[in-house]
């Protein structure tokens, strides 16, 4: 018989190991301006992975071009995202 362990007979489970559960979230962004420039809001959806909506957002931005509010759009949903849920949500993307 050889030193290397039988591994049919290791235990590759204990009970004492705890379940890491991940979520997926779905960010939806958008961002736009009546006129370019011009008064812009921004509008932010976040959903989990089937799709149901968790949390809605829309604010107004000011005066700034269409590109502009798409940007604020996704920074502002970034951040919502990781407010709401934390830092573990961020982690893949």
């Amino acid at each position: 018989m050889s030193d290397v362990p039988n591994l049919t007979h290791f235990n590759f489970w204990t009970p004492d190991v705890k379940a890491l559960i991940f979520m997926k979230y779905i960010l939806y962004t958008d961002g736009g301006s009546r006129g370019n420039p011009g008064e812009a809001a921004l509008g932010v959806v976040i959903c989990n992975e089937k799709g149901d909506a968790l949390k809605k957002y829309g604010q107004a931005l000011g005066e700034m071009t269409n590109n502009e509010a798409e940007y604020q759009a996704l920074i502002f949903g970034l951040k919502k995202l990781k407010q709401v849920f934390g830092k573990e949500a961020m982690k893949q993307s």
